[in-house]
C-alpha cells in the first residue's frame, strides 16, 4: 500500500475550506469553528494530494455529495465528476439536515443509492457516509452489482464516525487497498483518504476470502486448546478453517444477490472426534464478518468415533425485516423458538 504525505496550505487549487482550518483558534472556539465549516463546506477537509487522486481516478461518481465542495475542487483542477445526494442543500425535495444553507458549491443532483449502478464507469467517491447508516454500504453494492473497479473512501475506520459494520464488511472481504492519502483532520477525528480496488473476480460473481491475520490466531487457539490426548488432533484443521472462508462467501454472495443485509450472514464450522473414550467432543467455529468465536461443547452421549468436519454458511433475519415474499422467495425456513428465519447455503 502507497502512502502520500499531507500537502501543504498553498495548493495549486484555491481551497477556501482548507485557509479557514489552518486560522488560528484555541479551546471552545475550535469546536465551534468545525461545526460552523462543517456545515458550509464538508465533514472532511481536502488537501492538494488528495484531490489530485480524485483528478487522476476521474471520472467521478460522488454519492452523498452535501455542499459539493469536493465536486467543485474536483472540477477546478480538470477532473470530471458527476455528484449527488439525497437531499441536495437548498433543494425543495427536503432539508439537509447537516448543510441547511440553501447553497451548493456544484450542481448536486438528487439521487439515492440506485443512481449509482449508471456510473459503473466511473471511481466511486464516498465521502463521511452517515455513521449506523446503510447508505454507504447501499451505494457500493450496487456498484459492485454493475460492474464498478474502482473506489475513494474519506472517512474513519470501523468502529470509528463514518460507515455501518455493513460497509466495512464489504471492504474487508471484496477490496484491496491501493493508496492511503493523509488529510488534515479536525481535532479528535481519525479520518483520511484510502483509494481501493475490486478484487480478481471469481466465477461470475464475487472473489472468496483473502487471508486474515485473525485465522493465525484462531488457529493457535485451537490448537492449545486440544493438548493432550493426541487423539483429538485432527478435531479441527487449517482446512476446516479455509473452508468456513469459503462458507462465509457464499452467504454475502447470497446476500448480495438477494439485496439482503450482509451484517445477517454468519458461518460454522465444527468438528466431532474422540476415538479413546468415544464420548462426544466439539470444537465450533463462528465467524460474522468481522470477528471470530470459538468454542468448545463436551456431552455424556456416546457416539460412533469418526473423524470429520461440518459447515454451513447462513443468512439469518429477524422476523420484523423479512416480508413474506421474501419467505417464500428465498427459502428461508423459521427457526424454531426464535424470532427469526434462516437459509443455510451450504453443508459439508
Amino acid at each position: 500500500m502507497k502512502v502520500k504525505k499531507t500537502h501543504t496550505v498553498s495548493g495549486r487549487i484555491d481551497n477556501p475550506y482548507l485557509r479557514e482550518f489552518h486560522e488560528p483558534r484555541h479551546g471552545i472556539a475550535r469546536y465551534a469553528a468545525r461545526d460552523a465549516l462543517v456545515s458550509k463546506y464538508s465533514w472532511a477537509i481536502p488537501n492538494q494530494d488528495a484531490l489530485d487522486t480524485l483528478i487522476e481516478l476521474s471520472p467521478i461518481v460522488e454519492m452523498g455529495a452535501g455542499t459539493g465542495y469536493w465536486a467543485s475542487l474536483v472540477t477546478k483542477g480538470g477532473g470530471e465528476i458527476v455528484a449527488f445526494d439525497e437531499y441536495p442543500p437548498g433543494s425543495s425535495e427536503g432539508k439537509n439536515h447537516w448543510h441547511p444553507q440553501p447553497y451548493q458549491w456544484f450542481d448536486v443532483q438528487k439521487g439515492g443509492p440506485d443512481v449509482v449502478a449508471q456510473y459503473a464507469d466511473h471511481t466511486l467517491f464516498l465521502c463521511w457516509p452517515p455513521y449506523a447508516k446503510s447508505f454507504a454500504a447501499d451505494v457500493l453494492k450496487r456498484y459492485m452489482q454493475a460492474g464498478g473497479q474502482r473506489l475513494v473512501y474519506v472517512g474513519e475506520s470501523q468502529y470509528g464516525c463514518t460507515g455501518d459494520d455493513e460497509f466495512f464488511i464489504l471492504l474487508d472481504q471484496f477490496w484491496n487497498v491501493d493508496t492511503f492519502v493523509h488529510i488534515p483532520e479536525w481535532d479528535g477525528m481519525h479520518d483520511g483518504m484510502t483509494v481501493y480496488s475490486l478484487k480478481e473476480k471469481i466465477g461470475s460473481i464475487y472473489p472468496l476470502l483473502g487471508p486474515r491475520k485473525a485465522d493465525a490466531d484462531l488457529w493457535d487457539m485451537v490448537v492449545d486448546f486440544q493438548g493432550e490426548p493426541p487423539a483429538w488432533k485432527y478435531v479441527l484443521t487449517k482446512q476446516d478453517v479455509k473452508r468456513a472462508q469459503e462458507l462465509y462467501a457464499e452467504a454475502v454472495n447470497f446476500a448480495m444477490q438477494n439485496d439482503l443485509p450482509i451484517s445477517s450472514c454468519r458461518v460454522e464450522v465444527g468438528a466431532c472426534l474422540s476415538p479413546e473414550n468415544q464420548r462426544r467432543f466439539g470444537v465450533f467455529l463462528n465467524f460474522n464478518g468481522t470477528a471470530w468465536q470459538c468454542s468448545y461443547k463436551r456431552a455424556p452421549q456416546l457416539l460412533t468415533p469418526r473423524p470429520g468436519s461440518f459447515g454451513r454458511a447462513a443468512i439469518e433475519l429477524a422476523t420484523d425485516d423479512v416480508s413474506k415474499e421474501q419467505i417464500k422467495a428465498l427459502g428461508l425456513k423459521k427457526v424454531r423458538n426464535e424470532d427469526k428465519y434462516r437459509r443455510v447455503v451450504t453443508i459439508f
